[in-house]
Protein backbone atom coordinates (compact mmCIF):
# COMPACT_ATOMS: atom_id res chain seq x y z
CA UNK A 1 0.00 0.00 0.00
CA UNK A 2 0.91 3.48 -1.21
CA UNK A 3 2.19 5.80 1.92
CA UNK A 4 2.38 9.61 2.10
CA UNK A 5 5.11 11.40 4.75
CA UNK A 6 7.04 14.28 4.26
CA UNK A 7 10.55 13.69 4.97
CA UNK A 8 14.26 15.43 4.51
CA UNK A 9 16.09 13.95 1.58
CA UNK A 10 19.34 14.47 3.78
CA UNK A 11 17.82 13.23 6.91
CA UNK A 12 16.39 9.70 4.76
CA UNK A 13 20.08 9.08 3.88
CA UNK A 14 21.98 9.60 7.09
CA UNK A 15 18.99 7.38 8.60
CA UNK A 16 19.81 5.07 6.10
CA UNK A 17 23.46 5.07 6.62
CA UNK A 18 23.65 4.29 10.14
CA UNK A 19 21.16 1.53 10.54
CA UNK A 20 22.65 -0.35 7.85
CA UNK A 21 26.49 -0.08 9.25
CA UNK A 22 25.91 0.51 13.17
CA UNK A 23 23.70 -2.12 14.36
CA UNK A 24 25.63 -4.49 15.91
CA UNK A 25 26.18 -8.46 15.98
CA UNK A 26 24.46 -9.18 12.36
CA UNK A 27 27.67 -10.06 10.77
CA UNK A 28 30.61 -11.74 11.04
CA UNK A 29 34.28 -9.87 10.43
CA UNK A 30 35.92 -12.88 8.98
CA UNK A 31 32.79 -13.76 6.21
CA UNK A 32 34.01 -13.60 2.68
CA UNK A 33 33.22 -10.63 0.33
CA UNK A 34 30.19 -11.14 -1.90
CA UNK A 35 27.67 -9.94 -4.67
CA UNK A 36 26.78 -6.59 -2.45
CA UNK A 37 30.18 -5.38 -3.04
CA UNK A 38 29.35 -4.65 -6.28
CA UNK A 39 25.40 -3.62 -5.60
CA UNK A 40 23.92 -1.46 -8.16
CA UNK A 41 20.13 0.58 -7.39
CA UNK A 42 18.64 2.29 -10.33
CA UNK A 43 15.87 3.59 -11.57
CA UNK A 44 15.13 1.85 -15.46
CA UNK A 45 11.69 3.26 -16.06
CA UNK A 46 9.13 6.60 -14.49
CA UNK A 47 6.18 7.34 -16.34
CA UNK A 48 2.92 9.66 -15.06
CA UNK A 49 -0.61 9.67 -15.46
CA UNK A 50 -3.41 10.97 -13.82
CA UNK A 51 -6.90 9.50 -12.75
CA UNK A 52 -9.75 10.68 -11.23
CA UNK A 53 -7.98 10.47 -7.62
CA UNK A 54 -5.32 12.68 -8.49
CA UNK A 55 -1.91 11.72 -10.03
CA UNK A 56 0.35 8.66 -10.19
CA UNK A 57 4.09 8.37 -10.55
CA UNK A 58 4.59 5.03 -11.56
CA UNK A 59 8.14 3.76 -11.15
CA UNK A 60 10.41 0.26 -12.16
CA UNK A 61 14.39 -0.16 -11.20
CA UNK A 62 16.84 -2.99 -10.43
CA UNK A 63 18.66 -3.54 -7.67
CA UNK A 64 21.69 -6.26 -7.60
CA UNK A 65 20.52 -7.44 -3.77
CA UNK A 66 19.05 -10.18 -2.89
CA UNK A 67 15.17 -10.36 -2.51
CA UNK A 68 12.98 -9.64 0.30
CA UNK A 69 15.36 -6.10 0.16
CA UNK A 70 12.74 -2.67 0.84
CA UNK A 71 13.55 -0.34 -1.62
CA UNK A 72 12.59 3.58 -0.94
CA UNK A 73 11.36 6.23 -3.09
CA UNK A 74 10.77 10.00 -2.52
CA UNK A 75 9.66 12.50 -4.88
CA UNK A 76 10.77 15.78 -4.36
CA UNK A 77 9.34 19.19 -5.60
CA UNK A 78 11.01 22.74 -4.70
CA UNK A 79 14.39 21.15 -2.83
CA UNK A 80 11.82 18.97 -0.39
CA UNK A 81 10.56 15.39 -0.21
CA UNK A 82 6.87 14.90 0.06
CA UNK A 83 5.46 11.29 -1.21
CA UNK A 84 7.25 8.30 -0.28
CA UNK A 85 6.81 4.39 -0.93
CA UNK A 86 8.59 0.99 -0.70
CA UNK A 87 8.35 -2.06 -2.00
CA UNK A 88 10.33 -5.42 -1.86
CA UNK A 89 12.93 -6.51 -4.75
CA UNK A 90 11.91 -9.16 -6.65
CA UNK A 91 13.95 -10.93 -8.51
CA UNK A 92 16.90 -7.97 -8.35
CA UNK A 93 13.89 -5.41 -9.88
CA UNK A 94 11.32 -3.50 -8.29
CA UNK A 95 7.88 -2.20 -8.80
CA UNK A 96 6.12 0.49 -7.35
CA UNK A 97 3.91 3.58 -7.43
CA UNK A 98 3.42 6.81 -5.84
CA UNK A 99 0.26 8.28 -5.26
CA UNK A 100 -1.27 11.85 -4.61
CA UNK A 101 -4.72 14.28 -5.15
CA UNK A 102 -4.26 17.64 -6.69
CA UNK A 103 -3.47 19.89 -9.13
CA UNK A 104 0.32 19.21 -10.47
CA UNK A 105 2.33 21.88 -10.85
CA UNK A 106 4.35 21.73 -13.97
CA UNK A 107 8.13 21.16 -13.29
CA UNK A 108 11.17 19.00 -12.69
CA UNK A 109 10.48 16.58 -10.21
CA UNK A 110 13.46 14.44 -8.56
CA UNK A 111 12.66 10.55 -7.65
CA UNK A 112 14.81 9.75 -4.68
CA UNK A 113 15.67 5.76 -4.35
CA UNK A 114 17.20 4.22 -1.44
CA UNK A 115 17.03 1.02 0.41
CA UNK A 116 14.79 1.35 3.21
CA UNK A 117 16.49 2.04 6.59
CA UNK A 118 14.11 -0.75 8.44
CA UNK A 119 15.57 -4.46 6.74
CA UNK A 120 14.04 -7.60 7.68
CA UNK A 121 16.11 -9.00 9.84
CA UNK A 122 16.49 -12.38 7.65
CA UNK A 123 17.90 -9.66 4.76
CA UNK A 124 20.60 -7.88 7.30
CA UNK A 125 21.54 -11.66 8.64
CA UNK A 126 22.84 -12.02 4.75
CA UNK A 127 24.41 -8.52 4.45
CA UNK A 128 28.12 -8.63 5.65
CA UNK A 129 29.06 -5.51 8.19
CA UNK A 130 31.65 -4.37 6.48
CA UNK A 131 29.75 -4.03 3.09
CA UNK A 132 26.33 -2.08 4.64
CA UNK A 133 27.49 1.34 4.67
CA UNK A 134 27.67 0.99 0.45
CA UNK A 135 23.72 0.42 0.79
CA UNK A 136 23.37 3.77 1.76
CA UNK A 137 23.59 5.37 -1.47
CA UNK A 138 20.57 7.65 -2.76
CA UNK A 139 20.27 7.38 -5.86
CA UNK A 140 18.05 10.44 -7.49
CA UNK A 141 16.25 10.52 -11.16
CA UNK A 142 14.37 13.72 -12.63
CA UNK A 143 11.50 13.50 -14.17
CA UNK A 144 8.80 15.87 -15.58
CA UNK A 145 5.39 16.01 -14.77
CA UNK A 146 2.31 18.83 -15.59
CA UNK A 147 1.55 20.59 -18.40
CA UNK A 148 4.34 23.65 -18.86
CA UNK A 149 1.92 25.53 -20.57
CA UNK A 150 -0.11 25.64 -17.26
CA UNK A 151 2.85 26.44 -14.74
CA UNK A 152 2.65 29.98 -14.11
CA UNK A 153 -1.35 30.23 -14.31
CA UNK A 154 -1.16 27.06 -11.70
CA UNK A 155 1.47 28.50 -9.87
CA UNK A 156 -0.33 31.78 -9.08
CA UNK A 157 -3.36 29.92 -8.04
CA UNK A 158 -1.85 28.15 -5.53
CA UNK A 159 -0.26 31.37 -3.95
CA UNK A 160 -3.16 33.74 -4.18
CA UNK A 161 -4.67 30.54 -2.40
CA UNK A 162 -1.98 30.64 0.62
CA UNK A 163 -2.49 34.36 0.70
CA UNK A 164 -5.98 34.20 1.66
CA UNK A 165 -5.45 31.80 4.02
CA UNK A 166 -2.55 33.86 5.16
CA UNK A 167 -5.32 37.02 5.47
CA UNK A 168 -7.79 34.97 6.97
CA UNK A 169 -5.33 34.38 10.04
CA UNK A 170 -4.71 37.98 10.37
CA UNK A 171 -7.89 39.38 10.43
CA UNK A 172 -8.61 36.42 12.93
CA UNK A 173 -5.50 36.86 15.19
CA UNK A 174 -5.95 41.30 14.61
CA UNK A 175 -9.57 40.97 15.76
CA UNK A 176 -9.08 38.32 19.12
CA UNK A 177 -6.14 40.65 20.04
CA UNK A 178 -8.30 44.08 20.02
CA UNK A 179 -10.92 42.62 21.88
CA UNK A 180 -8.26 40.84 24.48
CA UNK A 181 -6.22 44.00 24.59
CA UNK A 182 -9.38 46.38 25.30
CA UNK A 183 -10.89 44.24 27.95
CA UNK A 184 -7.77 43.63 29.88
CA UNK A 185 -7.85 47.51 29.69
CA UNK A 186 -11.60 47.82 31.04
CA UNK A 187 -10.81 45.34 33.66
CA UNK A 188 -7.98 48.01 34.94
CA UNK A 189 -10.27 50.93 35.04
CA UNK A 190 -13.52 48.98 36.28
CA UNK A 191 -11.00 47.65 39.47
CA UNK A 192 -10.26 51.21 40.00
CA UNK A 193 -13.41 52.19 40.31
CA UNK A 194 -14.65 49.69 42.24
CA UNK A 195 -11.63 49.79 45.07
CA UNK A 196 -12.38 53.62 45.01
CA UNK A 197 -16.40 53.55 45.81
CA UNK A 198 -15.32 50.74 48.31
CA UNK A 199 -12.60 52.72 50.07
CA UNK A 200 -14.97 55.75 50.22
CA UNK A 201 -17.71 53.55 51.62
CA UNK A 202 -15.37 52.18 54.31
CA UNK A 203 -16.05 49.02 52.88
CA UNK A 204 -12.58 46.29 52.35
CA UNK A 205 -10.65 46.80 48.89
CA UNK A 206 -11.66 43.33 46.82
CA UNK A 207 -8.80 41.63 45.44
CA UNK A 208 -11.21 41.02 41.57
CA UNK A 209 -13.79 42.95 40.02
CA UNK A 210 -17.40 42.14 41.54
CA UNK A 211 -18.97 39.82 38.89
CA UNK A 212 -22.04 41.58 38.42
CA UNK A 213 -20.19 43.99 37.01
CA UNK A 214 -19.04 42.30 34.28
CA UNK A 215 -22.09 40.61 32.61
CA UNK A 216 -21.98 42.71 29.67
CA UNK A 217 -17.97 42.49 29.03
CA UNK A 218 -18.58 38.54 29.90
CA UNK A 219 -21.12 38.18 27.19
CA UNK A 220 -18.95 39.95 24.62
CA UNK A 221 -15.83 38.52 25.27
CA UNK A 222 -17.82 35.23 25.03
CA UNK A 223 -18.82 36.05 22.08
CA UNK A 224 -16.45 37.11 19.98
CA UNK A 225 -13.96 34.07 20.90
CA UNK A 226 -16.96 32.34 19.71
CA UNK A 227 -17.09 33.61 16.41
CA UNK A 228 -13.53 34.35 15.96
CA UNK A 229 -11.61 31.25 17.64
CA UNK A 230 -14.91 28.70 17.52
CA UNK A 231 -16.24 29.51 14.37
CA UNK A 232 -13.85 31.25 11.86
CA UNK A 233 -10.14 29.43 13.34
CA UNK A 234 -11.62 26.35 13.44
CA UNK A 235 -12.69 27.18 9.68
CA UNK A 236 -9.25 27.79 8.72
CA UNK A 237 -7.95 24.70 10.08
CA UNK A 238 -9.99 23.09 7.98
CA UNK A 239 -9.30 25.13 4.63
CA UNK A 240 -5.80 24.58 5.64
CA UNK A 241 -6.09 21.08 5.20
CA UNK A 242 -8.21 21.51 2.26
CA UNK A 243 -5.72 23.86 0.34
CA UNK A 244 -3.11 20.92 1.49
CA UNK A 245 -4.88 17.79 -0.20
CA UNK A 246 -5.41 20.04 -3.38
CA UNK A 247 -1.61 20.31 -5.04
CA UNK A 248 0.10 16.89 -5.25
CA UNK A 249 3.45 18.55 -4.10
CA UNK A 250 3.74 22.53 -2.84
CA UNK A 251 5.80 25.09 -4.84
CA UNK A 252 6.36 26.93 -1.47
CA UNK A 253 7.18 23.78 0.88
CA UNK A 254 9.28 26.28 3.22
CA UNK A 255 5.92 28.40 3.27
CA UNK A 256 4.08 25.66 4.31
CA UNK A 257 5.64 24.71 6.99
CA UNK A 258 6.40 28.08 8.43
CA UNK A 259 2.22 28.68 8.24
CA UNK A 260 1.90 25.24 10.27
CA UNK A 261 4.47 27.20 12.96
CA UNK A 262 2.30 29.94 12.63
CA UNK A 263 -0.85 28.30 13.43
CA UNK A 264 0.26 26.62 16.12
CA UNK A 265 1.70 29.98 17.67
CA UNK A 266 -1.26 31.50 17.44
CA UNK A 267 -3.26 28.30 19.17
CA UNK A 268 -0.08 28.87 22.29
CA UNK A 269 -0.79 32.64 22.29
CA UNK A 270 -4.63 32.46 22.12
CA UNK A 271 -4.70 29.80 24.82
CA UNK A 272 -2.26 32.13 27.24
CA UNK A 273 -3.86 34.96 26.41
CA UNK A 274 -7.83 34.10 26.41
CA UNK A 275 -6.72 32.30 29.85
CA UNK A 276 -5.38 35.51 31.90
CA UNK A 277 -8.83 37.04 30.67
CA UNK A 278 -10.82 34.53 31.78
CA UNK A 279 -9.33 33.91 34.92
CA UNK A 280 -9.75 37.75 35.43
CA UNK A 281 -13.28 37.70 34.68
CA UNK A 282 -14.54 34.55 36.13
CA UNK A 283 -15.21 32.06 33.15
CA UNK A 284 -13.66 28.45 32.46
CA UNK A 285 -9.98 28.69 30.60
CA UNK A 286 -10.32 28.07 27.28
CA UNK A 287 -9.92 23.87 25.99
CA UNK A 288 -6.27 25.01 24.39
CA UNK A 289 -5.07 25.88 27.81
CA UNK A 290 -4.70 21.97 28.49
CA UNK A 291 -2.06 21.40 26.25
CA UNK A 292 0.02 24.86 26.83
CA UNK A 293 2.37 26.48 29.05
CA UNK A 294 1.10 28.41 31.32
CA UNK A 295 3.95 30.02 32.45
CA UNK A 296 4.91 31.99 29.48
CA UNK A 297 3.80 35.92 29.02
CA UNK A 298 1.17 37.29 26.62
CA UNK A 299 3.03 39.65 25.41
CA UNK A 300 6.05 38.20 24.50
CA UNK A 301 3.58 35.92 22.42
CA UNK A 302 2.78 38.47 20.86
CA UNK A 303 6.34 39.74 19.19
CA UNK A 304 6.65 35.44 18.67
CA UNK A 305 3.34 35.45 16.60
CA UNK A 306 4.86 38.44 14.42
CA UNK A 307 8.10 36.52 14.06
CA UNK A 308 6.53 33.36 12.65
CA UNK A 309 4.19 35.62 10.37
CA UNK A 310 7.38 37.17 9.44
CA UNK A 311 9.29 34.08 8.26
CA UNK A 312 5.69 32.49 6.04
CA UNK A 313 5.91 36.08 4.30
CA UNK A 314 9.76 36.15 3.34
CA UNK A 315 9.19 31.99 2.20
CA UNK A 316 7.05 33.23 -0.15
CA UNK A 317 9.03 36.09 -1.36
CA UNK A 318 7.15 39.19 -0.35
CA UNK A 319 9.34 41.98 0.48
CA UNK A 320 6.52 43.44 2.95
CA UNK A 321 4.71 42.21 5.38
CA UNK A 322 1.00 44.00 6.90
CA UNK A 323 0.31 44.84 10.25
CA UNK A 324 0.14 41.71 12.44
CA UNK A 325 1.02 43.79 15.77
CA UNK A 326 -2.24 45.29 17.00
CA UNK A 327 -2.32 48.96 17.30
CA UNK A 328 -2.36 50.51 20.72
CA UNK A 329 -5.96 52.37 21.23
CA UNK A 330 -4.23 54.74 23.63
CA UNK A 331 -1.93 56.14 20.29
CA UNK A 332 -3.70 58.83 17.91
CA UNK A 333 -3.78 59.27 14.73
CA UNK A 334 -1.38 62.10 13.92
CA UNK A 335 -2.24 64.65 10.92
CA UNK A 336 -3.90 68.69 10.86
CA UNK A 337 -7.07 70.09 9.98
CA UNK A 338 -6.87 72.50 6.49
CA UNK A 339 -7.81 76.05 6.84
CA UNK A 340 -11.73 75.09 6.45
CA UNK A 341 -11.69 73.77 10.06
CA UNK A 342 -13.36 70.69 8.30
CA UNK A 343 -11.02 68.73 6.47
CA UNK A 344 -8.80 66.25 8.24
CA UNK A 345 -5.01 64.97 6.54
CA UNK A 346 -3.26 62.32 8.05
CA UNK A 347 0.49 62.45 8.36
CA UNK A 348 0.71 58.84 9.28
CA UNK A 349 -1.29 56.57 7.33
CA UNK A 350 -1.34 59.15 4.36
CA UNK A 351 -5.43 60.47 3.49
CA UNK A 352 -7.74 63.16 3.29
CA UNK A 353 -10.93 62.93 4.36
CA UNK A 354 -13.56 65.83 5.82
CA UNK A 355 -16.49 65.76 7.58
CA UNK A 356 -20.52 65.18 6.43
CA UNK A 357 -22.05 67.66 7.55
CA UNK A 358 -21.68 70.99 9.96
CA UNK A 359 -23.15 68.50 13.07
CA UNK A 360 -20.25 66.34 12.94
CA UNK A 361 -17.35 65.44 14.93
CA UNK A 362 -14.00 63.82 14.94
CA UNK A 363 -13.60 61.33 17.37
CA UNK A 364 -9.30 60.22 17.65
CA UNK A 365 -9.48 58.27 20.75
CA UNK A 366 -12.13 55.62 19.69
CA UNK A 367 -10.68 52.59 17.83
CA UNK A 368 -12.90 49.47 17.51
CA UNK A 369 -11.26 48.03 14.90
CA UNK A 370 -7.33 47.15 14.40
CA UNK A 371 -7.22 48.80 10.94
CA UNK A 372 -9.04 51.85 12.10
CA UNK A 373 -7.29 54.96 12.05
CA UNK A 374 -10.26 57.43 13.08
CA UNK A 375 -13.96 58.06 13.30
CA UNK A 376 -16.42 60.62 12.36
CA UNK A 377 -20.06 60.41 14.41
CA UNK A 378 -22.98 63.36 14.12
CA UNK A 379 -23.48 65.25 17.06
CA UNK A 380 -26.72 64.36 19.06
CA UNK A 381 -29.14 66.39 20.96
CA UNK A 382 -31.74 63.87 21.87
CA UNK A 383 -30.15 60.37 23.04
CA UNK A 384 -32.85 58.73 21.13
CA UNK A 385 -31.32 59.77 18.08
CA UNK A 386 -30.30 57.32 15.76
CA UNK A 387 -26.33 56.97 16.14
CA UNK A 388 -24.34 56.93 12.40
CA UNK A 389 -20.39 56.13 12.47
CA UNK A 390 -18.28 56.96 9.75
CA UNK A 391 -14.62 55.31 10.22
CA UNK A 392 -11.55 55.88 7.83
CA UNK A 393 -9.47 52.36 7.93
CA UNK A 394 -6.36 51.33 6.60
CA UNK A 395 -5.82 47.52 5.33
CA UNK A 396 -2.93 46.01 3.82
CA UNK A 397 -3.25 42.81 1.36
CA UNK A 398 0.32 42.08 0.81
CA UNK A 399 -0.14 39.08 -1.78
CA UNK A 400 -2.95 40.91 -3.97
CA UNK A 401 -0.26 41.07 -7.67
CA UNK A 402 -2.88 43.64 -9.41
CA UNK A 403 -5.69 45.91 -8.81
CA UNK A 404 -7.87 43.67 -10.15
CA UNK A 405 -6.68 40.92 -7.67
CA UNK A 406 -6.79 43.20 -4.63
CA UNK A 407 -10.67 44.11 -5.65
CA UNK A 408 -11.35 40.23 -5.23
CA UNK A 409 -9.11 40.31 -2.10
CA UNK A 410 -11.38 43.35 -0.32
CA UNK A 411 -14.34 41.66 -1.51
CA UNK A 412 -13.31 38.14 -0.32
CA UNK A 413 -12.61 40.12 2.74
CA UNK A 414 -16.06 41.32 3.92
CA UNK A 415 -18.17 38.66 4.13
CA UNK A 416 -15.62 37.45 6.93
CA UNK A 417 -15.29 40.06 8.94
CA UNK A 418 -19.13 41.44 8.99
CA UNK A 419 -21.14 38.98 11.16
CA UNK A 420 -24.16 37.30 9.17
CA UNK A 421 -23.46 39.58 5.67
CA UNK A 422 -26.30 40.12 3.44
CA UNK A 423 -25.12 41.72 0.15
CA UNK A 424 -26.64 44.32 -1.41
CA UNK A 425 -25.26 45.52 -4.15
CA UNK A 426 -21.00 45.53 -4.80
CA UNK A 427 -19.84 47.71 -7.77
CA UNK A 428 -16.16 48.02 -9.12
CA UNK A 429 -16.09 51.47 -8.93
CA UNK A 430 -13.79 54.25 -10.32
CA UNK A 431 -12.93 57.50 -8.19
CA UNK A 432 -12.09 60.97 -9.68
CA UNK A 433 -8.31 61.47 -8.96
CA UNK A 434 -5.92 63.95 -10.96
CA UNK A 435 -2.96 62.20 -9.10
CA UNK A 436 -3.95 58.80 -10.84
CA UNK A 437 -3.38 58.09 -14.61
CA UNK A 438 -6.40 58.64 -16.81
CA UNK A 439 -7.42 60.94 -13.77
CA UNK A 440 -9.34 57.75 -12.20
CA UNK A 441 -8.75 55.48 -9.09
CA UNK A 442 -9.93 52.03 -8.76
CA UNK A 443 -11.98 50.76 -5.99
CA UNK A 444 -14.92 48.71 -4.53
CA UNK A 445 -18.51 50.26 -3.63
CA UNK A 446 -20.66 47.63 -1.15
CA UNK A 447 -23.69 48.02 0.76
CA UNK A 448 -24.76 45.26 2.73
CA UNK A 449 -26.70 44.56 6.07
CA UNK A 450 -25.11 43.04 9.06
CA UNK A 451 -26.34 41.39 12.46
CA UNK A 452 -24.09 40.44 15.75
CA UNK A 453 -25.98 37.23 16.98
CA UNK A 454 -29.78 38.14 17.47
CA UNK A 455 -28.51 42.20 18.03
CA UNK A 456 -30.49 44.94 15.65
CA UNK A 457 -29.51 45.03 12.07
CA UNK A 458 -26.97 47.52 10.44
CA UNK A 459 -27.31 49.06 7.18
CA UNK A 460 -23.30 49.62 5.75
CA UNK A 461 -21.86 51.32 3.21
CA UNK A 462 -18.06 50.36 2.75
CA UNK A 463 -16.30 52.44 0.19
CA UNK A 464 -12.95 51.72 -0.64
CA UNK A 465 -10.03 53.03 -2.75
CA UNK A 466 -6.77 51.38 -4.02
CA UNK A 467 -2.92 52.41 -2.90
CA UNK A 468 -1.43 52.82 -6.98
CA UNK A 469 0.99 49.99 -5.37
CA UNK A 470 -2.31 47.71 -5.26
CA UNK A 471 -1.08 46.44 -1.88
CA UNK A 472 -3.38 48.79 0.43
CA UNK A 473 -7.16 49.32 0.83
CA UNK A 474 -7.98 52.83 2.05
CA UNK A 475 -11.77 52.83 3.20
CA UNK A 476 -14.92 54.48 4.66
CA UNK A 477 -17.00 52.20 6.62
CA UNK A 478 -20.48 54.20 6.71
CA UNK A 479 -23.03 52.57 9.44
CA UNK A 480 -26.07 53.15 10.77
CA UNK A 481 -29.20 50.85 12.37
CA UNK A 482 -31.38 49.29 9.63
CA UNK A 483 -33.90 52.18 8.41
CA UNK A 484 -31.85 54.99 8.43
CA UNK A 485 -29.67 54.38 5.72
CA UNK A 486 -32.10 57.05 3.77
CA UNK A 487 -31.47 59.73 6.62
CA UNK A 488 -27.52 59.44 6.38
CA UNK A 489 -27.20 58.90 2.36
CA UNK A 490 -26.67 62.31 1.54
CA UNK A 491 -24.28 62.49 4.79
CA UNK A 492 -22.39 59.20 3.24
CA UNK A 493 -22.29 60.39 0.02
CA UNK A 494 -20.87 63.44 1.41
CA UNK A 495 -17.57 62.09 3.64
CA UNK A 496 -17.05 59.50 0.21
CA UNK A 497 -16.88 61.98 -2.27
CA UNK A 498 -14.41 63.88 0.08
CA UNK A 499 -11.88 61.05 0.41
CA UNK A 500 -8.59 60.80 -1.07
CA UNK A 501 -5.37 58.97 -0.86
CA UNK A 502 -2.33 60.63 -0.53
CA UNK A 503 0.06 58.55 -2.02
CA UNK A 504 1.30 60.29 -5.14
CA UNK A 505 5.09 61.42 -5.02
CA UNK A 506 4.20 65.05 -4.82
CA UNK A 507 3.03 64.62 -1.48
CA UNK A 508 6.34 63.58 -0.22
CA UNK A 509 7.53 66.66 -0.87
CA UNK A 510 5.71 67.34 2.78
CA UNK A 511 7.18 64.85 4.76
CA UNK A 512 10.32 66.67 6.10
CA UNK A 513 8.08 68.78 7.46
CA UNK A 514 5.52 66.44 8.78
CA UNK A 515 8.55 64.20 10.57
CA UNK A 516 9.52 67.84 11.83
CA UNK A 517 6.09 68.66 13.50
CA UNK A 518 6.09 65.02 14.90
CA UNK A 519 9.19 65.64 16.28
CA UNK A 520 8.67 68.47 18.16
CA UNK A 521 5.19 67.42 19.24
CA UNK A 522 6.70 64.60 20.66
CA UNK A 523 9.53 66.25 22.73
CA UNK A 524 7.03 68.91 24.16
CA UNK A 525 4.12 65.85 24.87
CA UNK A 526 0.45 65.82 24.05
CA UNK A 527 -1.24 64.86 20.82
CA UNK A 528 0.24 66.03 17.21
CA UNK A 529 -3.59 67.94 16.41
CA UNK A 530 -4.07 70.22 19.41
CA UNK A 531 -7.71 71.60 20.67
CA UNK A 532 -6.60 74.62 19.23
CA UNK A 533 -6.32 73.55 16.17
CA UNK A 534 -9.12 70.97 15.59
CA UNK A 535 -11.43 74.47 16.81
CA UNK A 536 -9.54 77.19 14.71
CA UNK A 537 -7.84 75.26 11.81
CA UNK A 538 -4.61 75.85 10.57
CA UNK A 539 -4.37 79.26 8.87
CA UNK A 540 -1.38 78.32 6.53
CA UNK A 541 -0.65 75.02 4.61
Amino acid sequence: MTTSRTIPLAAAALALGSILTLTPGLARDDEAPSELEASVLEVTKAETFADEDGVVVAIEGAADVPDGVVVQVGIEFAGKVGHRTSTEIVGKRFKLSIRGAGEVIPGDYVLAVALAATQPRRVLDAIPENRRASLGKVVEKKVHLGNPEEKAELEKAVRRKFNDLLEEARAIYLGLAQYESYFHFELVVRMIEQSTEDFEQGRPVPDRVDPRRLRTMRTNWENATEELWGLRFKNLRYDWKQYQSAVFMSPYPEAVAAYEALLDGLTQWYAVSAGALNAEMGLEPPEELAGSNKNLDRRQLYRHVKALAQSVYESLGATVMPQWEPFDVAVAEEGRLLPDGRTYESYVAKFRVALPGPQWQYDFKNRPHPSTRLRMLPLRKDPKELRAIIAVEVTDFPGAESMEDLARLAKLAEPRRFSNFKEIKVEDIRAPDPTMPGGKRPGVNALFTTQAGEGPIFWVRHYQLFCRWFKRVYSLVCIVPEGGEKEFERQFENACRSFRILDAPAFQKFKAEELRRIRDRNEKGGPLLTPEEIEKGIKKR
